[in-house]
């Protein structure tokens, strides 16, 4: 997923500098041509030459931009097919859902555990099988969990008797 968004963040990057480069260009061309008082001719190709430049980086990072994301939407569409097989079976191994889902083994068993750790998947990896959970029920989500536990209270006994007043002593009380 992350590569997907560094793939079109590429892509968008490249756009912009893709656009503002040959807007450039055609500016110091323009200006190039008609030699304006204020620009020497030479600093105008210049500047149009930086332009074309930027225009040209901006083309590359598009290519790479897309290349990245598609890798990274390989990649998600490989672990969504992992995940598709695990979940419709109790008990599988992790060699027959590499078998179904076409990935290798050692990718399913990572797939597997990222899923379980990002909760898209319920169920424990043991040895190697997998064994599916129970997945919450739509009325927990959300609801705050209690958590009951033991508290050890003392209690502090009184030096006097409440009721007729004799001396308390400390051991002698249950």
């Amino acid at each position: 997923m992350k590569t997907c968004c560094v793939g079109l963040g590429l892509v968008l990057i490249g756009l912009m500098a893709t656009v503002v480069g040959f807007g450039q260009h055609s500016y110091w061309s323009f200006v190039a041509e008609h030699s304006l008082r204020t620009v020497t001719r030479e600093t105008a190709l210049q500047n149009a030459e930086f332009s074309l430049w930027i225009c040209r980086s901006g083309i590359l990072a598009i290519l790479i931009g897309a290349i990245v994301f598609a890798i990274g939407n390989k990649a998600v569409r490989r672990a969504n097919r992992v995940v598709r097989v695990a979940k419709n079976h109790e008990r599988i191994t992790v060699d027959e859902i590499a078998k179904v889902s076409e990935v290798q083994s050692d990718k399913v068993r990572q797939i597997l555990n990222e899923a379980i750790a990002q909760e898209t998947l319920y169920g424990a990896v043991e040895e190697d099988t997998f064994i599916r959970g129970e997945e919450p029920k739509p009325s927990d989500i959300g609801v705050e969990r209690i958590i009951e536990r033991e508290v050890l209270l003392t209690r502090r006994i009184p030096p006097i008797c409440h009721k007729c007043g004799a001396d308390v002593n400390p051991e002698e009380v249950d």
